[in-house]
C-alpha cells in the first residue's frame, strides 16, 4: 500500500477547510484512506495517509486535496481541457524493439512555487515506484520545454553514440561511461541499468538541435532540467505498455494543469508512428459505466432513492444521472479515475460515499435458514493435520514463495514450466510461488539444525501451478508432506506413517480407489530408495530418503525421509 507523507498546513490549503487531528482522522476514515502516523518536526505538522493502491490519482498533494474536497462538497470535479498543440515527436523504427511506447503532453504557462514544484517531483517517484513497477514499465521525463526545440525524435542508437550530461551534472559522457558513474556516484539509479543494459541499442529522445532531453528509463539530461521558474513543461513517458503510459501521462498533467495560467488545460503533443500514423495525447476523455440501482443497494444492504445514490457518487469525483426510468444510472467517469471499470468499483465508492459506519445499523439477518459446512477440502486437511500432530509431528507454516533455484536446481528437478513467477520480485529469494511444500521444509530444518534429533515436521498447505483452465491462469493445489530427520534414514517409519494416514482418511477402503507405490525416478531422492505414489496409476505424490546432494544444497547435516503427496485426489 503506497503511502503520501504532507505536511499538514499544506494538504489543508489544498482542501480550504482546517481540521483538528481526530477530525481528520475520521475524515480519511470515511474516504477509505488511513491517517496513519502524525509527527512534528521544527514545529511542522507532517501527516503519513496510506492509499489504495489502485487510486494514483490521489498520490500528491494536489490530487489527495482536490478528492477531498469534493468529498466534503466544497468543490465540484473540474472539467479538463485539452488544446490542440503543434508538437510532434517522432518515433523512429529501431526503437520498437527496445522500450516502443511514447506518450506526451505540455503544460503551458505554469506558475509553480516551492511547495507545488517538490509536489511534482515527488508524484513521478511515486509512480515510478507504483505502477510504473521501478521503471520497467513505465518511465517519465519532465523537461523545461523553452530550453528545447521541437520537433523531439525518439530513437535508439548504440550506448557509445548516446552522448550528454546527465541531470544535475556538467560533463558529458556517452552512455557506457553514464553507466559506471551511476555504479559509483548515483547509487539511487543503480538498479534501474538493466532495464536496458541487455539491448545493444539504447532508447533516447533527442530535439530538433539534436540535443539529449533523456535517456529513458534512466536520466535526464542537465540540459532540459527543469527549475521552480520553469513555465511550460514537456513531459514524456515512454514504456513498453500502452495503458499503463497513457493512465501515467493522465495522473500527472490532471494532478498539476490547475497550475496552469488556463486552469485545468492541458496542451496535446502529435505522435508519430514509423508508419506515419498519428497519435494525440494526452487523452482526457470521459468514459461511461451504467450500473443498475439494484445491484448498488443490494451489495451493500441498503436502500437509497436513485437521486441520494447520484448525489453520493458526485462526492467521489464520479457524475452520474438515472436512465432506464430510474433502474440504471450512467455514471461518467473522469480520466483521472483510471481504477474504475467495472460495475463493482462503482459500488465500492458508493459504499464510501455512503458511510461505513451506517452500514452495522441498517444490516439484517438473512430471510433463510441455511447451514454452514467445511469446504471438502478443508475438512480432509483438518483431518490429515490432526493424525499427523497425533503420530508426534510438528506442523510447520512456511513461506508460499521461494526462488528458482530452490524449487528446481537445489533439488535436482528440472524446470516444468508449471511455476508461476512475479513480474517484479523484492527478492531473489521470492522469484515464484512454490510447486511443492519441499524447499520450505528444508530451510526449516536448516534452521533449526541445533535441535536434539529427531526432528518429525510435517506441512498441509497449498502450492500454486499454472493453469490453462483457470481464468487467472494458475491454481491452488494442497499437499501434505512429512519428515523424519534423524542420524540414519528411517524409510519404513515414514512409509508406516504413509500408510497410517492414508488408512485414517479411508483411502484404503475396499471401496476407494487403488494406492500403490512404484519405482520413482526423481532426483530429489537416492536411488533405489524412493517411489511415486499413485493413485489408479496417476501420480499424486512422491517418497523416499533425501539425496545427500539435496542435504548438501540446503545446509542439512542430517539424513530426512519424506513424503509428500497431493490431497485434492482423495476427496
Amino acid at each position: 500500500m503506497p503511502s503520501l507523507h504532507i505536511e499538514r498546513e499544506i494538504l489543508f490549503k489544498q482542501i480550504g477547510k482546517t481540521f483538528t487531528d481526530d477530525e481528520f482522522t475520521d475524515l480519511c476514515f470515511d474516504f477509505g484512506i488511513e491517517l496513519d502516523e502524525i509527527t512534528v518536526e521544527d514545529k511542522k505538522v507532517t501527516y503519513k495517509i496510506d492509499l489504495p493502491a489502485n487510486r494514483y490519482d490521489l498520490l500528491c498533494n494536489e490530487g489527495l486535496g482536490r478528492a477531498l474536497k469534493i468529498f466534503i462538497t466544497k468543490e465540484k470535479l473540474p472539467s479538463f481541457q485539452v488544446n490542440s498543440g503543434s508538437i510532434q515527436v517522432f518515433v523512429k523504427p529501431e526503437v520498437l524493439s527496445v522500450r516502443p511506447i511514447v506518450v506526451c503532453a505540455v503544460l503551458r504557462d505554469v506558475h509553480f512555487d516551492e511547495e507545488s514544484f517538490a509536489s511534482f517531483i515527488n508524484l513521478q517517484e511515486k509512480l515510478h515506484q507504483n505502477i510504473c513497477k521501478k521503471r520497467k514499465l513505465v518511465s517519465i521525463g519532465t523537461h523545461d520545454l523553452d530550453t528545447v526545440e521541437a520537433p523531439f525524435f525518439y530513437e535508439a542508437h548504440p550506448p557509445a553514440d548516446i552522448v550528454f550530461a546527465p541531470l544535475n551534472q556538467t560533463q558529458e559522457m556517452n552512455s557506457i561511461q553514464l553507466f559506471t558513474f551511476i555504479e559509483k556516484e548515483m547509487q539511487h539509479l543503480k538498479d534501474y541499468l538493466s532495464i536496458i543494459s541487455g539491448f545493444d541499442k539504447y532508447p533516447v529522445i533527442y530535439d530538433n538541435k539534436h540535443r539529449v532531453l533523456s535517456l529513458p528509463p534512466i536520466i535526464n539530461s542537465n540540459h532540459s532540467k527543469m527549475s521552480v521558474n520553469t513555465k511550460n513543461v514537456f513531459i514524456d513517458v515512454t514504456a513498453i505498455d500502452a495503458t499503463k503510459a497513457s493512465v501515467v501521462l493522465t495522473t500527472i498533467v490532471t494532478s498539476f494543469a490547475q497550475y496552469c495560467k488556463q486552469p485545468f488545460t492541458v496542451e496535446s503533443v502529435n505522435i508519430i508512428s514509423p508508419t506515419q500514423q498519428v497519435s494525440t495525447f494526452p487523452d482526457v476523455t470521459t468514459r461511461q459505466v451504467q450500473v443498475e440501482v439494484d445491484y448498488l443497494c443490494n451489495s451493500i444492504g441498503v436502500t437509497v432513492d436513485v437521486n441520494e445514490i447520484c448525489s453520493l457518487l458526485s462526492k467521489m469525483m464520479l457524475e452520474s444521472v438515472p436512465v432506464n426510468d430510474g433502474k440504471s444510472i450512467s455514471v461518467t467517469v473522469p480520466s483521472n479515475r483510471s481504477d474504475i471499470f467495472h460495475p463493482c468499483d462503482v459500488m465500492e465508492d458508493f459504499g464510501i460515499a455512503y458511510g461505513y459506519n451506517k452500514l452495522v445499523s441498517i444490516s439484517s439477518y438473512p430471510t433463510l435458514c441455511t447451514k454452514a459446512k467445511q469446504q471438502p477440502v478443508n475438512k480432509l486437511s483438518d483431518k490429515v493435520r490432526r493424525e499427523l500432530a497425533q503420530s508426534g509431528y510438528t506442523e510447520l507454516l512456511t513461506l508460499s514463495l521461494c526462488s528458482i533455484a530452490e524449487n528446481y536446481n537445489l533439488l535436482n528437478r528440472a524446470k516444468d514450466n508449471l511455476a508461476v513467477k512475479l513480474a517484479n520480485p523484492k527478492t531473489i529469494e521470492f522469484q515464484i510461488a512454490r510447486t511443492s511444500l519441499l524447499p520450505g521444509l528444508l530451510k526449516t530444518l536448516a534452521t533449526n539444525r541445533k535441535i536434539a534429533l529427531p526432528l518429525q515436521v510435517f506441512e498441509v498447505s497449498d502450492v500454486v501451478l499454472k493453469s490453462t483452465t483457470h481464468d487467472v491462469g494458475a491454481r491452488n493445489e494442497r499437499h501434505a508432506i512429512a519428515c523424519l530427520c534423524d542420524t540414519n534414514s528411517n524409510f519404513e517409519v515414514i512409509r508406516g506413517l504413509l500408510d497410517h494416514i492414508l488408512s485414517k482418511i479411508g483411502a484404503n477402503r475396499v471401496d476407494s480407489k487403488k494406492i500403490t507405490i512404484t519405482a520413482s525416478s526423481d532426483d530429489a531422492f537416492i536411488a533405489g530408495m524412493r517411489g511415486d505414489i499413485l493413485l489408479d496409476n496417476q501420480k499424486i505424490g512422491v517418497i523416499g530418503v533425501l539425496h545427500p546432494e539435496i542435504l548438501i544444497n540446503f545446509k542439512v547435516p542430517f539424513p530426512c525421509t519424506l513424503f509428500e503427496f497431493n490431497l485434492e485426489p482423495l476427496i
